[in-house]
């Protein structure tokens, strides 16, 4: 009985242990649930916070873009100056805080901050000579206490600027379509009123020849847009049409964008377009004023800045004999003669012993061969100068002018000219050894003036340094009016100007990688016509690298056609910026060929942490610039390897065509086709990565445009 009552007891016990347990496990998993809701309740309210106060600074953004172009706050560049440009734009973000600021709905703090020098963005002094200015906008959305006082901050970096609208995109068309055919990686926000997509990439199987236009395709994926779409003309019936490409589908289910991320259509409603014709005179006009030597033929007419018209008036004065006059060869003599005038032909060399000469006026040519040292100031004559240095150091002090032909050549030694050079011909210059043509101690920039044209070769040899404008092409038309063959190290500062309807500008740069050899351009260049800046065009397929390289820092403009080939650019650096080109270009277009042809980088994969843009790679630079045109521009990375730093702007039309990944060459040179597959997950061979740092830089010679314009960037919440 008792074992009984025992068992009853036991069983009890038990029972009432397993209803313990279970109904602790009820409530702890109650517990948990209601924990769960609460956690997920603030975690809502942390996501919208976050979101209210994105919003905020999105409206904030929108509404600073209008009030800098409203009429009624007087905000126009024409009104305003970097000693006041910060005043101007603290009082109308301080409207908008006073606007948006509202604790009870939420937005407990609306703040903004001038960082421009602060972050090290400017220096001081850069900043006290340009209207660019960089914000931070912060909003801080705030739920209530019975929420648990959540707060979220919102900071989004906004820079100010006054330059045109075209360098805040990486890629655009204003008014034609932006055609994207294959897949090109453009990692930064692109432009276009129209847009295009084929996943097919067409490509030249011969030479470039637009008129045929290309004759081969080759399957891709689609293009990798990394950042947003912008559109300014929200009215047009092309918004339809890219409302629909962004939600469209393929027959296999998938978008028209690389791995399907697909790019937000935003609103630039504060596009500025500009005129590119006016841009061009004004700023050739304003680099002509510099200069001492103006847009004549007749320099006895022009050129009041300096002596030069004198001294020619002074050769051309010269009594002229009834006989004519045998040619005088002077050596190792005292050449002064009567005040350094001479009539006919001249003829000065030495051997053994220096010459020094102040002014020299010849009625005739002049031939000058210098194997010793040779000094002249000032070299005025009415024929042809021809002036040699061999094994000798010629140095003119002065200015040299000549209604005739001008040639200098350097086989063996040092040249110098210190201050013009002029002539109503040609001006042709060869150096082999050491020469410097500067712009010494002079008030205004003498320059190397040739109304005909300029030609200028610098051999392998030849350390070449010109510090001084050229200007040529007053006399003729549609000829090649600045011609510079740069093969040896070279340094040019100065501007390039051609004078007259359709004469163009050259600068070649031929294989100076791999001797090593430094070729720097920091100037501005005005071609009235094309403008062809060129590498080495025979020999280089297949190479490691692009063996020709310019390093540049300037603004280039053709009216023309501008043509870059063979040639690979980097920015010129100083202690303050790392530099760039911007290359403009009229109605006939800009042609960008044969870059890295067959080339690829040494890590192929791809990854999304750098947006598809492959890090630094020794054998491969990208191009350091941005390029403009009027016109059209049509692009293919297949054979060529295309990784611009910069952007790239079509005003008429631009048409990008790439593929992805390593190309081979058949047995007749031309490229193999790659499976859509073996693509994948791989570098694009055209990849435009925009840089945000040419937004801070201060251009005089750039385009104007009527008002400031914002550029929006790093939008962090915490």
């Amino acid at each position: 009985m008792n074992l009984l009552h025992n068992n009853k007891g036991n069983a009890l016990l038990l029972v009432l242990l397993i209803t313990v347990i279970f109904t602790a496990l009820g409530l702890s998993i109650i517990a948990s649930t209601l924990g769960g809701t609460k956690r997920t309740e603030i975690r809502k309210e942390e996501i919208d916070k976050a979101f209210a106060s994105i919003k905020v600074i999105d409206q904030i953004t929108a509404d600073l873009s209008a009030a800098l172009q409203s009429p009624e706050n007087n905000m126009a560049i024409a009104d305003i100056a970097p000693a006041n440009v910060s005043s101007r734009l603290n009082a109308i973000l301080l409207d908008l805080k006073a606007r948006y600021e509202n604790p009870e709905k939420g937005i407990e703090q609306v703040d903004f901050k001038d960082v421009t020098v602060d972050k090290h963005y400017l220096t001081k002094t850069q900043s006290d000579e340009t209207l660019t200015r960089v914000y931070e906008i912060y909003v801080t959305a705030k739920t209530g206490e019975e929420k648990g006082n959540i707060r979220r901050t919102a900071t989004k970096r906004l820079i100010i600027s006054p330059l045109p609208s075209f360098l805040k995109y990486a890629v655009g068309a204003e008014d034609g379509p932006l055609i994207l055919n294959g897949s090109p990686n453009i990692n930064g926000d692109i432009f276009a009123n129209q847009l295009m997509i084929s996943k097919d990439a067409k490509y030249y199987s011969e030479a470039y020849d637009p008129e045929k236009g290309p004759d081969k395709e080759m399957a891709t994926p689609y293009p990798s847009i990394m950042k947003d779409l912008y559109a300014s003309k929200f009215n047009s019936g092309h918004l339809q049409e890219i409302l629909d490409l962004l939600r469209k589908r393929d027959e296999e289910g998938n978008t028209y964008f690389y791995k399907d991320k697909v790019p937000a259509l935003k609103n630039d409603s504060q596009y500025q377009e500009i005129d590119f014709e006016e841009a061009f005179a004004t700023e050739q006009n304003a680099a002509l004023e510099k200069v001492a030597i103006g847009r004549k033929v007749d320099m006895s007419v022009v050129i009041s800045q300096n002596d030069i018209s004198e001294g020619i008036a002074t050769a051309e004065s010269l009594p002229t004999p009834d006989e004519p006059v045998p040619d005088v060869s002077f050596n190792d003599l005292d050449i002064s003669g009567d005040d350094g005038k001479h009539v006919g032909n001249l003829i000065i060399t030495n051997k053994e012993y220096d010459i020094t000469v102040d002014d020299l006026y010849v009625k005739g040519d002049l031939l000058v061969f210098a194997n010793q040292n040779m000094t002249f100031h000032n070299i005025y004559a009415t024929g042809a100068v021809k002036i040699i240095s061999n094994n000798g150091n010629l140095s003119i002090t002065g200015n040299i002018a000549s209604r005739g032909a001008i040639t200098f050549i350097n086989s063996k030694g040092t040249f110098e000219a210190k201050k013009a050079i002029a002539t109503e011909q040609s001006l042709t210059i060869t150096n082999e050894d050491a020469m410097s043509i500067s712009n010494q101690d002079t008030p205004q920039k003498q320059n190397l003036f040739a109304a005909e044209k300029i030609e200028i070769t610098n051999n392998p040899e030849g350390i070449l340094t010109i510090n001084n404008d050229l200007v040529a092409g007053e006399g003729n038309n549609d000829t090649d009016a600045i011609n510079l063959e740069l093969n040896g190290e070279s340094k040019i500062e100065g501007n390039l100007i051609s004078l007259k309807d359709k004469n163009n500008i050259k600068l070649l740069v031929y294989d100076n990688l791999d001797q090593q050899l430094e070729i720097t351009f920091k100037g501005n260049i005005y071609s009235s016509g094309k403008l062809t800046l060129r590498g080495n065009t025979k020999g280089e397929e297949g190479q490691a690298k692009e063996n020709d390289e310019l390093k540049v820092d300037g603004i280039m403009y053709a009216s023309g056609e501008a043509t870059v080939s063979n040639l690979n650019i980097v920015g010129l650096e100083d202690e303050k910026q790392s530099k760039q080109l911007i290359l403009l270009s009229g109605e006939d277009g800009l042609v960008i060929t044969r870059i890295n042809e067959f080339n690829y980088y040494k890590e192929p994969i791809e990854t999304l942490e750098t947006n598809y843009v492959p890090t630094d790679d020794p054998e491969i630079k990208p191009i350091k610039g941005f390029f403009y045109t009027e016109g059209k521009a049509e692009l293919y990375g297949v054979g060529s390897l295309f990784y611009v730093d910069g952007g790239i702007f079509a005003k008429e039309q631009l048409e990008i065509n790439a593929v992805r990944g390593a190309i081979k060459k058949d047995s007749d040179g031309k490229p193999k086709d790659i499976m859509v597959e073996k693509q994948e997950d791989r570098y694009s061979r055209f990849i435009v990565n925009y840089n945000e740092d040419v937004l801070l830089q201060n251009f005089e010679t750039l385009p104007q445009v009527k008002y400031l314009s914002i550029y929006s960037d790093d939008l962090t919440v915490e």
